[in-house]
């Protein structure tokens, strides 16, 4: 999730209003672009208190619905999880860029995934239905892209320093994991000592 996903509701309408008679009385600055008209944006006024509406989510482009088996991809590729690191870090743990296509492949994701956690174990590459397009038989790498040098959390990670960083790094390692089974629940991870303060 996004934070630029979650809308807050306008509890209190008078604000509305407000953008309304500012609009009337200083219409926004606007310009033609190829027969378009492009408005400045205008900022409603801030709310408070009760004002504050319920907050609500929004882009749900690439949802799904839960009551049915799927196999495709179920959000954008570059905000696979873990999303807490992209929010907190403000870059992505895994790109997925190909080199060769220079744009977002699957291998270059998995390539990535690799480099930071090593090779899947093979009783989940047994399990894979694309695993034969990137892994020998034996388990060995065999896409057309390389795997990235080895690297590890406490490379990627900028933000922290000592006991805290330290908490932080374990705090993702429970979320990433090659098997599903190896991964906290996310009621498990709302009782992590990192993201309660108590690290």
């Amino acid at each position: 999730i996004s934070g630029f996903n979650i809308l807050l509701g306008i509890g209190d309408k008078s604000i509305l209003q407000k953008f309304m008679e500012a609009e009337k009385r200083s219409p926004s600055p606007r310009k033609d672009v190829r027969g378009y008209t492009v408005y400045a944006s205008r900022a409603f006024d801030s709310p408070s208190g009760r004002s504050i509406g319920t907050p609500l989510l929004s882009d749900f482009g690439s949802a799904v619905s839960g009551d049915v088996e799927h196999d495709e991809d179920v959000q954008p590729n570059v905000y696979r999880a873990p999303e807490i690191w992209d929010l907190f870090e403000g870059k992505h743990l895994f790109y997925g860029r190909d080199p060769k296509e220079e744009k977002y492949m699957t291998r270059a994701h998995l390539a990535d995934m690799i480099a930071l956690m090593g090779p899947p174990p093979p009783e989940l590459l047994k399990l894979g239905k694309r695993t034969a397009e990137f892994f020998d038989k034996d388990g060995g790498w065999i896409a057309e892209v390389p795997v990235p040098a080895r690297t590890s959390l406490e490379e990627s990670e900028e933000n922290l320093e000592g006991s805290n960083k330290e908490a932080f790094l374990q705090f993702i390692r429970k979320m990433v994991q090659w098997r599903p089974e190896d991964r906290q629940t996310a009621s498990q991870l709302l009782r992590d000592d990192w993201l309660n303060g108590r690290s």
